[in-house]
């Protein structure tokens, strides 16, 4: 059965597996019962996030992204089973990261351990800048850069997915597909003109 792909329904999604109970190292799991929330957000270049600030416990999964990506549900699936992978570490471990332990987390609740997931924009969706492994060349669309990025202080989640390794640098550029619709829509709105 196809489920359509809408901020709406990966909500719903995510709180139905919010709610159930995952058996992890002999612990009975419900994120709800522990305090997690979730909420959708507007990031440009994270699927998901799994926070812990001043007491909230928060999953989030990118609105902005739901709607701009060719994606099936079972890819928005794995990622908040993903997300919910950190919230259990977190729990279980205090911490959490993309070590072997998380990756052991991630497969006994159903989650596939990806890092990071490929997606396709919609048509006329052209982030701003191309984001590429030095190493691999793997290749991502983003229309935000981390710090880290920025300085040259971020690997490849699918060479090295824990940590910062230098050898496996993400390097970024403008995205020229961006810069060809920008120039386009400025321009049309230079002469007053819109679509």
């Amino acid at each position: 059965m196809y489920t359509e792909v809408t901020p709406l329904a990966c909500k719903s999604e995510m709180l139905k597996l919010m709610s159930d109970t995952y058996q992890v190292d002999g612990y009975n799991i419900n994120l709800m019962d522990w305090g997690w929330s979730f909420e959708l957000n507007n990031s440009y270049s994270a699927n998901g996030q799994c926070t812990r600030k001043n007491g909230d416990k928060i999953l989030m999964l990118s609105e902005w992204l739901i709607n701009n990506l060719n994606r099936p549900m079972s890819t928005w699936i794995d990622i908040m089973l993903h997300e919910i992978a950190h919230a259990i570490d977190i729990e279980l471990r205090g911490h959490t990261d993309h070590s072997d332990l998380w990756v052991d987390v991630a497969h006994k609740i159903g989650c596939s351990g990806e890092i990071s997931t490929d997606g396709v924009f919609k048509e006329g969706v052209h982030p701003i800048y191309i984001t590429e492994c030095s190493t691999c060349g793997n290749q991502e669309l983003t229309n935000e850069l981390s710090p880290h990025i920025k300085r040259g202080e971020s690997s490849c989640g699918k060479c090295y997915p824990s940590g910062f390794n230098h050898r496996f640098i993400m390097t970024w550029r403008p995205n020229p597909e961006h810069i060809h619709d920008t120039a386009i829509k400025s321009s049309l709105y230079t002469f007053g003109r819109t679509k």
